[in-house]
């Protein structure tokens, strides 16, 4: 069958104006990467200044700090140098990555570092309730209930000035609650059932007649386990 000059022509500019749909139908998926991309990028530097901050409240007692992967570098200068989605993409996935390992890193330095100041958050605070209601010390003890419950609430994320200033005041309503405490005895016994339970050789006559005295007998209780050494209270 012949084909004329004009039927040619046709079938050129139809095929033509497929393939400029077709481009146009891959920039627009293009576009659309770049722009969903764009936004993970904001929310992922919004996310590292949060975590610069808890990062400047744990370096001064001897964080040294994580690195990335080097292939983090060639990946950003390749995203940088194209409209290519992908190695932007390995970029964004590398950030998530070391986001988590760096923000993970900085809480279990700060637990650490809280811990090794103040004790136990979870166990200082269960005794501070206990204490919040024996007689004589019930305000001091409500005090520092205050204070471990709201550091208590700002665990579960990376620390920042806010934090450190409450670890701070936790640790001052402890040394008042301590301070307290007579005779050296009741102090020994209360400090070691704050980090972990007091052996039965603690509980000496002064302190059960402590306790009695107090009005706080009942609010203790003996269980099985291994208690705290002696020495480290």
């Amino acid at each position: 069958m012949a084909t004329d000059g004009a039927g040619v022509s046709w079938i050129a500019s139809a095929e033509e104006a497929v393939q400029l749909a077709k481009n146009a139908d891959e920039a627009r998926r293009q576009v659309a990467l770049l722009e969903e991309a764009r936004t993970d990028l904001e929310r992922l530097i919004a996310e590292f200044r949060v975590l610069v901050e808890g990062v400047s409240v744990v370096r001064p007692f001897g964080w040294e700090g994580k690195y990335p992967s080097p292939d983090l570098a060639r990946d950003l200068a390749e995203a940088a140098a194209s409209l290519d989605s992908r190695p932007l993409n390995r970029v964004i996935k590398a950030l998530e990555r070391f986001r988590g390992d760096v923000h993970i890193a900085v809480k279990e330095r700060w637990s650490a570092y809280a811990s090794h100041r103040l004790g136990d958050v979870t166990d200082l605070l269960s005794l501070s309730e206990t204490l919040s209601e024996v007689e004589g010390i019930a305000g001091i003890s409500q005090e520092l209930r205050t204070a471990l419950g709201e550091l208590a609430r700002t665990q579960s994320s990376a620390p920042s000035q806010q934090s450190a200033e409450l670890l701070t005041r936790a640790e001052v309503s402890l040394r008042r609650l301590e301070e307290s405490l007579k005779p050296d005895s009741v102090r020994r016994f209360l400090s070691a059932v704050a980090r972990g339970g007091a052996s039965i050789e603690l509980m000496t006559a002064d302190v059960i007649d402590w306790l009695k005295s107090h009005n706080a007998l009942d609010r203790f209780r003996i269980v099985a386990g291994s208690p705290v050494d002696d020495a480290d209270v």
